[in-house]
């Protein structure tokens, strides 16, 4: 899915945001990376609007610029998905969570990834409850679907050498965790790993747009289906592959922010397939996301 709305449209829903932290999560953003996003949105709406966006990007360079409204567009949709829950029901020690780090990817490291790795899980959480799905806790992410709760282990692999270990980790957690229930999945943001976060991907035109999203969805998928295959914990039934990214498109000059979601189906049961294909359904409408079915021993 692609999001398209202008600059203007984008600080209105920041502001909505930084309003709603303050006063409904009692969330205070001065110092943080919100706040440093907020800023950069509000120069980037007022350059705009004066004819020198050009000169910002001199200024300020392409990353932090286009990071800025990338961000901006995950905190303005946690937001929405989150605005109408009780406030009790806030999932305050995340929210605040999810404001901290540094602004550029590439200065992260492993002691400071904190702060995106819970971003990811809530605006994971954010787009299930787009897509029609009921999200009923945040310990990473857990949803109601047909009578089941499922719970989501969520893990954002800091280089392709932490894929295993956070493979492992994710399914103790899911063990430990989630006893009562029936199903699990593990979600790996991949963004990290192929650095979609903080390089622009440039087509010619949209349709060029999902060939050049799914060879690296692929390619995690090729790397690590072995791995999914034999893993000995039925209750996990999917792994989920999700990549933000940005993107040019250069016939109509649009600079957008795209979202892919892959579902990897382990094939445990025919109840999970019935599970996982209205997953699929539910997002396929709303991100145009395929799902691939694991075939045992292939």
């Amino acid at each position: 899915m692609l999001t398209r709305i202008n600059y203007n449209q984008l600080l209105e829903r920041l502001a909505l945001t930084a309003i709603w932290l303050s006063e409904r999560a009692q969330i205070q953003t001065a110092g943080t990376r919100f706040d440093e996003v907020y800023t950069n949105v509000q120069e980037i709406v007022r350059r705009f609007n004066a004819g020198e966006i050009e000169e910002l990007i001199a200024e300020k360079g392409n990353e932090e610029i286009w990071l800025s409204l990338t961000e901006s567009d995950a905190f303005s949709r946690i937001h929405c998905a989150l605005k109408n829950f009780d406030s009790a029901k806030l999932p305050r020690k995340a929210l605040k969570d999810m404001l901290g780090g540094p602004l550029l990817p590439k200065e992260e490291t492993p002691n400071t990834a904190h702060s995106r790795n819970i971003l990811f899980e809530l605006e994971l959480a954010a787009r299930f409850h787009e897509a029609g799905i009921d999200v009923t806790g945040f310990d990473d992410v857990q949803i109601y679907l047909h009578g089941s709760q499922i719970g989501i282990q969520c893990k954002r692999p800091y280089s392709e050498k932490g894929v295993k270990s956070n493979l492992r980790l994710a399914k103790e957690q899911i063990r430990k965790k989630h006893g009562l229930l029936k199903q699990g999945m593990i979600a790996f943001a991949i963004d990290k790993i192929y650095e979609t976060d903080r390089n622009i991907l440039v087509v010619n035109n949209q349709f060029e747009i999902p060939s050049h999203v799914t060879r690296y969805t692929n390619d995690f998928i090729g790397k690590n289906k072995t791995d999914w295959h034999y893993l000995l914990n039925t209750k996990i039934m999917a792994i989920l592959i999700c990549m933000r990214y940005i993107c040019h498109i250069k016939d109509i000059n649009l600079l957008t922010a795209g979202f892919q979601f892959e579902i990897f189906d382990r094939g445990m049961s025919e109840q999970d397939g019935v599970l996982l294909h209205q997953i699929k359904s539910r997002f396929a409408s709303k991100y145009q996301s395929p799902v691939i079915r694991a075939i045992p021993g292939t």
